[in-house]
């Protein structure tokens, strides 16, 4: 997962969001409060998804694209070459539940279509058996408790590490929960995992399944002997390590985030 906490500090980001908070934000909401107040009035169903213009928030994917290295906030899939596209907006709290935020640009991140539309969809649990809000307690949204990571905001490697496994006879990188860990952040990290199926619980002939576990062993292939390497090592001769060698190697790994976890957390490699 890709630790995204840098963007609150990039000033040239902050300020193309800011844009896009004058010119669409505002009047963009107003629009959705509008056919809020109209559907309540005439007893009908809202938000349906025609009543979101997703042209809006798509004027930011070039700029989360750039931004993310190219790659999706969640499974890291290289998009450095999109194919069918540069992969989704995603909004962190779902426009289907919170739609009063449906054009807050500080609620989206980029994610290929598997994590957006296939894994997560509207998924958002809360912690504690809370229920999501509703338009009217929008005042209490920090008293939320989510259990899905958002990347822009959480910093992973408190909550995950890696595990090199096999399925038959093939390899891959799994994400498990952090050993020693809080219990709210385990069932965060636990959560965000099952969601996301990142550590391939869940398995059926499907094409998504199968892109995800091919995702999952090409990081296998990649990081095994990198894997094998920190186990040797500690903390600082394995960041020289990366920098000295891996990265001078194979530069696409530099923005592989999943190589700062095992910077802070040894992986497991199971034979």
């Amino acid at each position: 997962m890709k630790d995204l906490r840098k963007l609150k500090k990039d000033c040239l980001f902050q300020g193309r969001l800011r844009k896009f908070v004058k010119n669409y934000y505002v009047k963009e909401t107003k629009k959705l409060i509008g056919k809020y107040q109209s559907a309540n009035i005439n007893n009908t169903k809202f938000p349906n998804s025609n009543d979101f213009n997703d042209e809006i928030w798509k004027k930011l994917t070039l700029l989360f694209w750039n931004k993310q290295d190219k790659r999706c906030a969640i499974c890291e899939k290289d998009k450095s070459t999109p194919d069918g596209g540069f992969g989704d907006i995603d909004h962190y709290r779902p426009k289907s539940i919170y739609w009063w935020l449906a054009y807050n640009p500080y609620n989206y991140y980029l994610t290929c279509i598997d994590c957006n539309r296939y894994y997560k969809n509207n998924n958002f649990p809360l912690s504690n058996n809370q229920k999501n809000l509703v338009y009217p307690e929008r005042k209490n949204i920090e008293n939320e408790r989510p259990l899905l990571l958002n990347p822009v905001l959480d910093n992973p490697i408190k909550y995950f590490q890696l595990v090199f496994t096999h399925i038959g006879k093939m390899g891959i990188v799994k994400l498990q929960s952090k050993e020693n860990i809080n219990k709210f952040l385990k069932e965060k990290a636990d959560k965000t995992i099952e969601i996301f199926n990142l550590d391939l619980h869940s398995y059926e002939e499907n094409y998504r399944d199968r892109a995800r576990f091919c995702l999952l062993h090409q990081y296998y292939s990649d990081l095994i002997e990198i894997a094998e390497k920190r186990l040797e090592m500690d903390k600082i001769t394995f960041i020289s390590f990366l920098k000295d060698e891996v990265y001078e190697d194979r530069p696409e790994l530099k923005t592989l985030d999943l190589l700062i976890l095992m910077i802070y957390s040894k992986p497991i490699i199971v034979k």
